[in-house]
């Protein structure tokens, strides 16, 4: 599986650096899953965030891509994958979860974000929260425009979703700076277009 490094988007809350409230927290919690990865003899883990609840469609990183993929313990199917933008989504028949929405707020430096994923693939999600360092990275080996957030990303957490102050998405989970310290992830204008519904799947 390839590296489970990643990065991501926000917009985020207004205090130094805290976790969202427990609620928050907690809806947040209840939204995401453990993806189980398959490739050859090789077994990974990533995250997955509930973006159709009717549909039970799921939004994860491409690189999380396998020849078996489960969502919460349950058989996953692509229904569209771009590995150019490093985004996922998964129709998962036997996994429901309230979906996240996009979150409205501008994303700017200095705000905080939240990222929340099955860190090491455990079996119990976690939430790590920081500050924006960029809102508008551009990548010159990726197409579109990034967030860069100031806190490492633990392998495991990529394909989870970056959550504003009120627990909605602002990003996906996707790579890490090299050396760890940092992460990036597509802009919240293309995840508004998948949550939304624009955006052909």
């Amino acid at each position: 599986v390839k590296a489970l490094f990643f990065i991501f988007l926000a917009s985020l809350f207004l205090t130094a650096a805290a976790h969202p409230s427990r609620s928050i927290t907690n809806r947040v919690f209840d939204s995401i899953a453990r993806v189980s990865i398959v490739r050859g003899e090789q077994q990974g883990y990533c995250s997955a965030f509930s973006i159709n609840e009717i549909n039970r469609y799921w939004m994860t990183a491409a690189h999380c891509y396998g020849e078996e993929l489960k969502v919460a313990g349950q058989m996953a199917t692509v229904i569209y994958r771009n590995d150019e933008l490093d985004v996922m989504i998964l129709a998962v028949p036997g996994a429901k979860a309230r979906a996240m929405r996009p979150s409205n707020i501008p994303i700017t430096p200095g705000m905080e974000a939240a990222s929340a994923g099955y860190a090491y693939g455990y079996l119990t999600p976690i939430i790590k929260s920081g500050r924006v360092a960029s809102a508008h990275l551009a990548i010159d080996e990726l197409r579109g425009s990034f967030v860069v957030l100031d806190f490492p990303i633990i392998g495991g957490m990529s394909g989870g979703p970056v959550v504003d102050r009120y627990g909605m998405v602002v990003g996906i989970v996707q790579q890490s700076a090299p050396d760890g310290s940092t992460g990036y992830g597509v802009g919240v204008l293309l995840i508004r277009a998948f949550l939304l519904g624009t955006t052909p799947v």
